[in-house]
């Protein structure tokens, strides 16, 4: 186990796209895009089955890995109250 594991505790929940777009400064579809495509390795993405609409995980540990940006369970509540 890597001693980032015991001293950050990532929650489960899923990074909402547009968060990590502003992480990232870029457009939500370049990340959308990205992680479909398997460019992006900070989470997964798959269509839903007899629709043009996909569904995205995003996860806090591999964003942070990439990016070096931690985002909080807290951070995540927060926009999504926000943006609701």
């Amino acid at each position: 186990m890597e001693l980032i594991d015991k001293v950050i505790q990532f929650s489960g929940k899923s990074v909402p796209l547009k968060l990590v777009a502003k992480v990232m400064g870029k457009d939500y579809q370049f990340v959308r895009i990205g992680i479909a495509e398997g460019h992006l390795p900070i989470g997964c993405s798959f269509k839903m089955p007899g629709s043009n609409s996909y569904t995205t995980y995003i996860s806090p540990k591999l964003l942070y890995e990439y990016t070096g940006h931690i985002v909080t369970e807290e951070e995540i509540d927060e926009f999504n109250k926000n943006t609701k």
